[in-house]
């Protein structure tokens, strides 16, 4: 049996889209980085108004930093909710452009909201959710399948906890590959694919599997390429501000440091961008090859059914 795809094809057609629309993967990144940004906003307002002497000295919390920290809790969850209506986005956008590489971007980096995007939601929360519950039945399981052989013998006991706790985690996997299709497909065929994706990915499991390790290290070796050039520039920059920074430590020693907000607004600007440029190469990275996959083994089932049709 045919796998219908390629995987070369599916891993490249991520970085073929960094290089066709660079400008519409950097929106993309900055998109994510927002959230980030606001995050770091947030624990920096905590902890101005806790104080650093507070924080040292293990103090009680004074009615301002309470009102800090639930200050800080509502708006982690509202970051949070950007973030994921973010993702849902841009994963619809990415899947058209990958989809239709000829068709041209729509407005605002093809980002919008549509069915699209709604059938991506959907299909995520579904799948989100089956893969919860299939969490759950696994720790029920290993704690029931422990809890029945502790009467008989501790190790066994373990041993079966173990295997059980593995067993549940292949479940999990062959899972998610088998429903690793329905967001894409969902996509293409304008409508949900829940069946038809299930049914897309039988027989396929074992070469999806592939795909999505090596889109997993690929992803790993790019993160640490990206760690290696931010840390080689950040060190360069710095070198000659390591007179200024050694006082800026010293000065910290007493409290708050004083420092010049200039430079302050320059570097978080400096590491924004970089910030930008990582979540939209890894994500771009990331959702490309299993779209092209689906969009491989849909070109592969209509050639079929042409050749079909040209038979009888």
């Amino acid at each position: 049996m045919t796998h219908g795809f390629q995987i070369d094809v599916a891993l490249s057609d991520g970085f073929h889209l960094i290089r066709r629309r660079p400008g519409d993967v950097l929106a993309w990144g900055v998109i994510l980085a927002l959230p980030v940004m606001l995050s770091v906003i947030v624990m920096i307002d905590l902890f101005m108004t806790i104080g650093p002497e507070a924080i040292a000295e293990d103090a009680d919390p004074s009615p301002q930093a309470l009102a800090a920290m639930m200050r800080m809790q509502a708006w982690s969850m509202l970051i949070n909710v950007v973030q994921l209506i973010g993702y849902v986005l841009i994963i619809a956008a990415i899947g058209r452009a990958v989809l239709w590489p000829e068709r041209a971007p729509g407005r605002f980096f093809d980002l919008r909201v549509g069915m699209d995007e709604a059938r991506v939601a959907v299909a995520g929360l579904a799948v989100m959710a089956g893969c919860y519950g299939v969490m759950l039945v696994v720790v029920l399981l290993a704690f029931a399948f422990g809890a029945a052989f502790w009467m008989v013998s501790e190790t066994a006991a373990v041993i079966m906890g173990v295997a059980v706790g593995l067993a549940g985690i292949v479940g999990i996997v062959w899972a998610a590959l088998r429903t690793s299709m329905i967001m894409p497909l969902s996509i293409a065929s304008q409508d949900f694919a829940f069946v038809s994706g299930w049914k897309m990915t039988k027989g396929r499991v074992g070469v999806l599997l592939g795909l999505f390790a090596a889109t997993i290290a690929i992803t790993l070796v790019i993160h640490v390429l990206f760690l290696v050039v931010a840390g080689l520039i950040a060190l360069g920059v710095s070198i000659p501000f390591w007179p200024q920074l050694a006082a800026w430590v010293e000065s910290a020693q007493g409290g708050v440091p004083d420092f010049n907000l200039g430079v302050a607004v320059a570097v978080g600007v400096a590491a924004f961008v970089m910030i930008a440029i990582y979540y939209g190469i890894i994500v771009a990275i990331w959702i490309a090859p299993g779209v092209s996959a689906c969009r491989q083994m849909l070109a592969t089932q209509k050639q079929d059914e042409t050749g079909a049709a040209a038979l009888s």
